[in-house]
């Protein structure tokens, strides 16, 4: 998500970026490559195995096995050649997230939930059509001797079954298997890969001598030290659009210390926001603060949690607001320091999904109208 409508305000106020060719830009470029193709690896991954389950028939294999003998190396090609039309992979480094931090325990707390929601409603699903294949089965809806099933009962089926695929599909995410297939096969075909010990916006941001130029679509890295973001077009998913911050900041007339002052406390990943305060309340807010010119961010903030103490707004829990309530926010926007959490499983329901379209598949053969 990154700070919740940063891109959007920066439109608001004419700033769009300059449209921009990677692979002709002069200076290197650190790839978030989770948050430019996060949906793009998913989409074709699930076709990938989707693919694999509907034409297979050795069932003897596991599916782990599956993904590493069949889906992965196409997955890796596929991901290859999709860089290759954005990027040149002497200019490019791609950056892997690794364990999750703390500071975002409340992004990958939600996302898990979600993720489970979908795979219990999958699972529901998968039963679904089981129960109405055994009746099939067992007789229990007419048909004549060697005629197709009724087409009430097709209509059923396929509806269960597309149900089964759409939940199935939001149950996907990059388990550490797959970000493993995916890092050594890209470095085997010639690019330059970092697993980062943590979050991808803290390991760039914490490099040695700086990034100069991010390519990403999370409005993150227009808060950290970075001074130029390369955001893919929303429009055309092969060009970029370049925003210099510096820029930014001289456009909207305010310090460095008001810009990362804003992303923290405006909601993003690791922290929620004042009630019914987005990206323009809370900048003028912090406008309004005496001196806030020359401020730091810690004064800012501060001065920020005294005003709206003030004025008796509260976040959503009704916590008082203190300075502590954005300390999450405010270790990564302002320090660049995280502690990190083991992963966090979530249920795959691959093998029912498989066993399924095996059997819907056996059940459209056999009756064809």
């Amino acid at each position: 998500m990154g700070v919740e409508g940063a891109f959007k305000y920066l439109e608001s106020q004419g700033i769009t970026g300059n449209v921009i060719d990677p692979a002709l830009y002069n200076n290197p470029i650190h790839v978030d490559i989770l948050s430019l193709y996060f949906a793009y690896i998913v989409s074709t991954m699930t076709s990938l195995q989707l693919r694999v389950y509907q034409t297979e028939v050795d069932y003897s294999q596991t599916d782990t096995a599956m993904r590493t003998n069949t889906v992965f190396p196409q997955l890796i090609t596929a991901m290859h050649y999709r860089l290759q039309r954005s990027f040149s992979a002497p200019s490019v480094t791609l950056h892997f997230d690794g364990a999750p931090s703390t500071q975002k325990n409340k992004a990958h707390t939600d996302r898990t939930a979600n993720f489970n929601a979908y795979a219990t409603r999958t699972v529901a699903s998968v039963y679904a059509i089981s129960e109405i294949l055994n009746l099939y089965g067992q007789g229990l809806f007419p048909a004549g001797t060697n005629r197709p099933a009724p087409r009430s009962v097709v209509r059923r089926i396929l509806k269960s079954y597309r149900t089964v695929l759409q939940h199935w599909r939001s149950t996907r995410f990059l388990d550490q298997q797959t970000k493993n297939a995916l890092v050594a096969g890209l470095r085997t075909l010639g690019w330059t890969v970092c697993t980062c010990r943590g979050e991808t916006d803290v390991c760039i941001a914490s490099l040695p001598g700086q990034a100069t130029t991010v390519a990403t679509s999370d409005s993150d890295f227009l808060f950290h030290h970075v001074p130029n973001v390369l955001r893919q077009d929303p429009n055309d998913k092969t060009s970029f659009r370049l925003y210099n911050t510096p820029q930014i900041l001289l456009q909207l007339g305010i310090t460095r210390h008001m810009w990362t002052t804003l992303a923290i406390v405006t909601n993003n990943d690791y922290t929620r926001n004042v009630r019914r305060y987005g990206v323009v309340t809370n900048l003028a807010v912090i406008k309004s603060l005496p001196n806030a010119p020359t401020l730091t961010t810690r004064q800012l903030l501060t001065a920020y949690c005294v005003l709206l103490g003030q004025r008796g707004s509260y976040p959503d829990n009704r916590t008082s607001i203190r300075s502590g309530y954005f300390q999450n926010a405010y270790s990564i926007y302002a320090q660049q320091t995280e502690a990190l959490l083991a992963h966090q499983l979530v249920d795959r329901p691959d093998e029912a999904v498989r066993g399924i379209v095996h059997d819907v598949n056996e059940f459209f053969e056999e009756n064809r109208w």
